[in-house]
């Protein structure tokens, strides 16, 4: 039985097109991060049928915003699942580096094609420079694991390093980058044999084939989908060469790339970062109480913008402070605890049903769940939660709000005229008033509230450690 449930789980994960996973079991299958957006029918006992649409991908806005042409065969996968793959790894680099670099290469006559390829490789893409044309290929393949986020990172980190060799000097940045490697040589100069101290020095062992493949596996890292990995590994040791090679490589942005002005926030979650002067003494205070959940998902993010998934995490913490019971728990003695369920199965024609209470369809976190059975949560569109989405200050105020009100906190507020209320969206103005009224989140200068701002992982902090001190 248990083996025909992962067959199943596999045969529907394909059907499905789930990128970057590796099906094992059925409960893995209701985990695995796909961006599809259901389609779907509420039936009275809130069960639901739904296929998978993914969010209709705009190749012209994104040609234009990255300065590329792209094209896609049709294949195994949906078009749409593969360009939003792309646009969100792309999105990890610096603003603005993308387009910069493909309008370097513009006013030279040298064009830069991105295309998804069908073919028989176990490759998952490559890099070539033909002269007029940049290609980055990307090789969708159904089978085996070569094609993922990573690889999407991988072959945009070639590009960045021609265009680093460009304006930098490529025998400048080969001996300033292979210095950091005190004399350990790559497969193409013989030396091919891995040893325990390679790991300082280098992402993976395919790192080692040669100097343009130690540059673009960087970018697996700092630019894909394991920004835990890289962050605590450079905490636990903070004169790893590996980190020498990303500082060359963010002074050389700083130095040369227009776009680039700034070392903050430039590599997102993936580097750790200290807090700033203004937040230090308050985020010690929100860690003491317990208010940070320790371990790996919070350590050494400050400055970075807070993702949507950790800063639930954070009310899920707070909840569990103030109530002294699990989140589960309370959910119970609210009334609104429901047993989660995501079954599949096929049609008489083939199709494939699913069947499920779950309110959103890219996080199986049940945790996630019980907040929007709460009504502190809710989707950025019909089934999805997109765990990975940034937050802004006006959003962040509504979920403390609604935090308040499910903990029956004091409801009281003052009107605040805020020099940008022009600004705060009409739901969220309620929302925005409370928390300044009760100094959760502080007004700015000028009596700017800056609703739109992107919300860091410091300012949360500071939000809920206010919030559990004043109210």
């Amino acid at each position: 039985m248990k083996n025909k449930l992962i067959i199943s789980c596999l045969i529907i994960g394909m059907i499905l097109l789930i990128p970057n996973q590796t099906y094992a079991s059925w409960n893995n299958f209701a985990s695995l991060n796909y961006e599809g957006i259901a389609s779907s029918n509420t039936s009275k006992d809130s069960k639901k049928a739904f296929k998978m649409e993914y969010p209709k991908m705009n190749i012209p806005q994104l040609e234009k915003k990255y300065g590329v042409t792209i094209t896609v065969e049709e294949g195994f996968w949906p078009k749409d699942s593969l360009l939003q793959m792309m646009d969100k790894i792309y999105s990890r680099f610096p603003d603005g580096l993308i387009k910069e670099m493909t309008s370097y290469y513009k006013s030279k006559g040298i064009k830069t094609n991105i295309r998804f390829i069908y073919k028989q490789t176990s490759l998952g893409g490559s890099f070539s420079d033909s002269g007029k044309h940049i290609y980055l290929n990307y090789y969708p393949n159904p089978i085996g694991n070569s094609f993922a986020e990573w690889t999407i990172a991988h072959e945009m980190g070639h590009y960045v390093h021609k265009y680093i060799n460009d304006i930098y000097g490529y025998e400048k940045l080969k001996k300033e980058w292979t210095s950091i490697n005190d004399g350990l040589g790559y497969k193409n100069e013989g030396c091919d044999k891995w040893t325990d101290s390679h790991y300082k020095y280098f992402v993976r062992d395919y790192s080692t084939k040669n100097y343009s493949e130690d540059f673009a596996t960087l970018f697996e890292v700092i630019a894909g989908n394991s920004p835990v990995q890289l962050r605590t590994m450079l905490m636990e040791e903070s004169d790893l060469p590996l980190k020498g090679k990303i500082d060359l490589l963010n002074k050389i942005l700083v130095d040369k790339a227009k776009c680039v002005t700034s070392l903050a926030n430039l590599w997102g979650r993936a580097i750790p970062q200290n807090p700033s002067a203004s937040t230090k003494v308050t985020c010690k205070n929100a860690a003491e109480l317990g208010l940070i959940p320790e371990g790996d998902t919070f350590a050494g993010l400050y400055t970075s913008n807070i993702t949507r998934l950790d800063f639930c995490k954070l009310i899920i913490n707070l909840i569990e402070k103030e109530t002294k019971m699990t989140l589960e728990e309370f959910v119970e003695t609210k009334g609104l605890k429901k047993e989660w369920y995501y079954r599949g199965s096929f049609g008489p024609g083939g199709e494939c049903k699913i069947d499920t209470n779950n309110p959103f369809c890219d996080t199986s976190n049940e945790s996630i769940f019980n907040l929007h059975s709460l009504g502190i949560i809710n989707g950025i569109s019909d089934w999805r939660f997109d765990p990975e989405g940034l937050l802004t200050k006006e959003q962040v105020a509504t979920i403390l709000h609604k935090t308040a009100s499910v903990l029956e906190k004091d409801s009281d507020y003052i009107v605040y005229e805020y020099a940008d209320k022009d600004k705060i969206s009409s739901w969220a103005k309620e929302s925005v008033n409370y928390v300044s009224s009760k100094e959760i989140i502080a007004i700015g200068k000028d009596n700017v509230f800056s609703p739109k701002n992107k919300f860091t992982y410091e300012e949360a902090y500071m939000a809920i450690y206010n919030f559990y001190s004043n109210l």
